[in-house]
């Protein structure tokens, strides 16, 4: 799903490494992305506000996407992290 992009990019920084929220097929084949991903957040140190914008405007973009189980199933990942 398009959706599980942002939501790596929201776990690795959480440090939820193989969450269950993601499919482990996600986790098994991506450890140099996630040392690569988790690296450039931690060194451009994002804000609350930061993070609160890139959940914005992920769920604007998930909104257009034609198959409609996208966005729902991307606010329901949102609704299950806490930040």
């Amino acid at each position: 799903m398009n959706w599980h992009i942002p939501a790596f990019v929201l776990l690795v920084f959480q440090n939820k490494i193989e969450s269950e929220l993601l499919p482990y097929a996600i986790w098994l084949n991506s450890d140099e992305l996630q040392a690569s991903t988790k690296s450039k957040l931690l060194s451009n140190h994002p804000t609350k506000e930061d993070i609160t914008e890139f959940i914005d405007t992920t769920t604007r973009q998930a909104s257009k996407f034609k198959d409609p189980r996208e966005l729902s199933e991307w606010l329901e990942f949102c609704k299950s992290i806490v930040i």
